[in-house]
């Protein structure tokens, strides 16, 4: 049984790392609409793309509105999950538990050919994602501070209690990104893995790769300053 410090703890913890996660969705898929707006825009030629901006910008709020509902049921697997690991002591079941749920959420997951035969690699990508996911989040929610009586604050500090140097946070991350970038290379070259429309393919791509781009890039940005590096 897990003393009720601990537990404390935990919960603490949990709730100011959710908060900063779900403020950093918010910004990145302010980004990955303007993306989307971006890539739209430049299919059309001038008049039909002044006369269906209203469009675009309608059909992109909607497209940001399902995203952000899936990464945030995402954020919220991986916390329970953690959670469930630090208090039972059992990350391996913890993880299967949990793991449909956070697969279920997924977007590559919901939109894929289920009997396409590169689908099951799919899957094991974005199982092997949650469980590394879940690693870090335990790590973070696991994390005590110095002085017991003076708990965190905010989740710098969690950040750099729970990891001894940026670069060991940062391994971790790169291992998620490589997770997302497998998946794209692997719908790019099975080509009819995912249903799009004829003729949209290239742009759909261009929007996933600027947006993993830009998600790479504030991973770094972010543990730059949370370690004040």
């Amino acid at each position: 049984m897990i003393d009720p410090y601990r537990l404390g703890s935990i919960e603490r913890n949990a709730r100011l790392l959710k908060e900063d996660w779900l403020a950093e969705i918010s910004k990145g898929l302010n980004r990955v609409i303007g993306i989307v707006k971006d890539e739209l825009r430049l299919q059309l030629p001038g008049i039909l793309n002044v006369l269906l901006d209203p469009f675009i910008e309608m059909g992109a709020m909607t497209y940001l509105r399902g995203l952000r509902k899936t990464a945030e049921a995402q954020a919220d697997v991986v916390i329970q999950c953690a959670k469930n690991a630090l208090i039972n002591q059992d990350f391996e079941a913890s993880v299967e538990k949990y793991g449909r749920q956070y697969v279920e959420h997924d977007e590559m997951y919901v939109h894929c050919k289920k009997h396409h035969p590169a689908f099951p690699r799919i899957k094991a990508s974005i199982l092997h994602e949650f469980e590394l996911r879940v690693k870090d989040a335990a790590t973070l929610l696991g994390a005590s501070p110095p002085d017991q009586s003076v708990p965190f604050t905010s989740a710098a500090e969690i950040y750099r209690t729970a990891y001894p140097s940026v670069d060991e946070a940062r391994a971790l991350q790169e291992q998620e990104m490589a997770c997302v970038q497998e998946r794209l290379e692997l719908v790019k070259s099975a080509g009819d893995l995912i249903d799009i429309p004829f003729g949209m393919a290239p742009i759909l791509f261009r929007i996933i790769e600027r947006g993993t781009s830009y998600t790479q890039q504030e991973y770094v940005a972010n543990l730059d300053r949370y370690f004040d590096v």
